[in-house]
């Protein structure tokens, strides 16, 4: 589970609440590019409120009479929360609804435009929060060293507990569809998928945690894997006195697998260690690998960009912004413990 995930610095500073209201969790995804204009895919930027975004896709598909396949978004958002998100509608032919008539309590079309292609998850830059934490029970001075250090070093890069569904059902249900022996043969629905999902998140939480327990996650050893802060590509190198330099700056990170069917880019002692894990969690390492999954690599450690705090008056404002598939949570219980999810 994600309470039991080792800390970096030692654990929580106190309590506090977060989403009193929905208005105490605010975010704004960045798209990374501008749509031309013109194409035959709507772009809509749109605000919501106490709403899930599939909730938000199903409205938009009965309103715009198409089919769920000609919706597009690129990442799912809290539905305790307001959040800004981009979505797209593929309406080819012309003419097109007044967007406006979408707007209630709970969702306000920001902007409207189009773009050649379809929204697909993923293909955003990033996202930037805004949070507000009240009720806070912490020593003040703490917390500001505590900030201090999470904008320096970073924090561990766990999937967050949205990823496992409430009470890790997700995390069931992909054991159940790996027991399936017809499981391999058939395409996974996006349900499916999720599933899929959850047992790779879980397995990386695994090795992450094993490497922030003693002290790793942020010392290179030889057969490690590393990535550009942000993305991009995987490579091993020596460890040259230039490549731990870039680690300790934040500039590379080290990396762990999201399990596949294949061979492991790392070597040695860092390989044996991801095949422990792996060994452990045997039933969702097996059923994943039968579903023919690619394995792929995730940084180990994020970090926050533009991060800003204020402590006032019981209350912790944070703002920062924070690479795709990045969860704040995560930097969050760095910090204090809250009722989060």
């Amino acid at each position: 589970m994600v309470t039991e995930l080792a800390y970096a610095y030692g654990g929580p500073l106190g309590n506090a609440i977060l989403k009193a209201s929905a208005e105490d969790f605010c975010v704004s995804e960045q798209l990374g590019f501008e749509p031309t204009g013109s194409g035959e895919h709507a772009f809509l930027y749109i605000q919501k409120r106490d709403l899930n975004t599939h909730d938000l896709l199903a409205r938009l598909q009965r309103f715009a009479h198409v089919k769920p396949r000609q919706l597009g978004y690129c990442g799912l958002k809290d539905k305790r929360a307001v959040t800004r998100q981009w979505f797209s509608v593929h309406l080819p032919a012309a003419g097109e609804p007044d967007w406006r008539q979408l707007d209630d309590e709970y969702v306000q079309v920001l902007d409207v435009t189009r773009h050649q292609r379809k929204l697909r998850v993923g293909v955003h830059k990033g996202n930037r929060f805004a949070l507000r934490l009240c009720a806070v029970d912490a020593d003040g001075e703490q917390l500001e060293r505590r900030c201090q250090l999470l904008m320096r070093r970073g924090f561990p890069n766990y999937f967050g507990p949205q990823r496992f569904g409430y009470d890790y059902a997700n995390l069931d249900a992909a054991r159940r569809l790996f027991a399936q022996k017809s499981s391999a043969r058939k395409r996974p629905s996006r349900k499916q998928q999720l599933y899929i999902s959850a047992a790779r998140a879980h397995i990386f939480n695994a090795l992450a945690a094993s490497r922030v327990a003693d002290g790793s996650w942020t010392q290179p050893q030889e057969g490690d894997v590393f990535q550009f802060d942000g993305g991009g590509s995987l490579f091993r190198d020596s460890l040259a006195d230039d490549i731990l330099q870039r680690v300790e700056s934040c500039d590379l990170h080290l990396t762990g697998p999201l399990w596949g069917a294949g061979e492991l880019l790392s070597r040695g002692s860092v390989a044996s260690r991801e095949q422990y894990i792996a060994a452990t969690n045997s039933d969702l390492t097996a059923g994943i690998a039968a579903l023919g999954m690619r394995p792929q690599r995730r940084a180990l450690r994020a970090c926050a960009r533009q991060f800003r705090w204020e402590l006032r008056a019981g209350e912790l404002l944070l703002q920062f912004e924070l690479s795709k598939g990045i969860y704040a949570t995560a930097l969050l219980r760095e910090l204090l413990q809250t009722n989060a999810r």
